[in-house]
């Protein structure tokens, strides 16, 4: 048995010793039954499984020589992969298996495996009264098998929680009463399809001038969270967001006579998405386009009864991001 893995993904020893328990053999005759080469890739946020067998013949009683199994995820075992096989070259087309958890593809492998090698036993002399291959059988698991494949399949579901992080850059309409151009960052967690961000944002300055050298000047600075899910995973990456945010929104008076500075608490609401490129198997370029909509609405003035601003019903966020992902994605 050859098999090339990622790290976290079901091992050869586990696959072998579920195929042999579904297939019903001791260890001695299982050896002997045949040989098996298996690829694990992510692909598209889930995982596939390209799977050959080649069950030995009775002209072939010796074959395979090797009576283990191992487990490679070096540049070795890719080599090791490509060399692997039988002198006459009769490996069956592979199999293609698809799952959104790499774990899942245990059961997919061991029941090929033990649908097609599994009636080995059936060509040996004794007993001349075995049945040819059954249909699938689907006997139970021992119970000392279950906490390793519970384990393992713990394993492999915390082995797909994902780091996103990523920078931005971005325009915001109207909650200066204006475009004001600012910057943001977020950080978070991507487990399948749910998604769990952090983030901050920061408009730093935009003046409303009110005559020559005299001026309010507006910020907002912000911090937030919010929860996605991933409605596409193809082109683009499509994540569909909702939070809230809370921050400080500042104007200060410059150049007037008695000028003040206030800072107010901002809190607001978030609704928008998030359009992604893969531009390698861990970073992504993307445009985000989100509404806030603000909880309160507070009004400034200058001379006791000028209003100069005040905060707008919604307004809407466009931004470009640049960042990735550590671990599963």
């Amino acid at each position: 048995m050859v098999w090339n893995v990622p790290p976290g993904c079901p091992d050869a020893r586990s696959v072998e010793a579920r195929a042999r328990n579904l297939a019903g053999a001791d260890a001695a005759t299982w050896a002997n039954t045949g040989s098996v080469r298996g690829r694990i890739a992510s692909d598209a946020g889930g995982w596939v499984l390209s799977l050959e067998i080649e069950r030995a013949t009775a002209d072939e009683p010796g074959r395979p020589s090797n009576s283990g199994s191992s487990s490679e995820s070096s540049a070795e075992s890719t080599e090791a992969y490509a060399a692997a096989g039988s002198p006459s070259g009769s490996f069956t087309p592979a199999r293609v298996f698809r799952a959104r958890d790499c774990g899942e593809l245990v059961e997919a492998a061991a029941v090929a495996i033990a649908l097609a090698l599994g009636g080995a036993d059936a060509e040996a002399p004794p007993p001349p009264e075995a049945p040819p291959v059954p249909s699938p059988p689907a006997p139970p698991a021992p119970e000392h098998d279950a906490p390793s494949g519970t384990g393992s399949s713990l394993a492999s579901r915390l082995e797909s929680i994902g780091a996103v992080a990523r920078a931005e850059a971005l325009v915001d309409t109207e909650s200066l009463g204006g475009l004001a151009l600012g910057a943001g960052a977020e950080l978070g967690v991507q487990w399948a399809a749910l998604g769990l961000r952090a983030y901050g944002v920061g408009l730093p300055s935009r003046q409303i001038q009110l005559a020559r050298e005299q001026y309010v000047e507006l910020s907002l600075w912000a911090a937030g969270l919010r929860g996605c899910y991933r409605a596409s995973d193809g082109l683009p990456l499509i994540d569909v967001c909702a939070g809230g945010e809370v921050g400080a929104f500042g104007a200060a008076g410059r150049g007037l006579i008695d000028s003040k500075v206030r800072r107010d608490v901002w809190s607001a609401t978030t609704w928008g998405a998030w359009f992604g490129l893969e531009l390698t198997d861990h970073l992504q370029a993307g445009t985000r386009l989100e509404a806030v909509v603000p909880l309160s609405r507070e009004r400034y003035f200058v001379n006791r009864g000028d209003l100069v601003h005040e905060m707008a019903g919604a307004s809407l966020r466009l931004s470009l991001s640049l960042g990735g992902t550590l671990g599963s994605h």
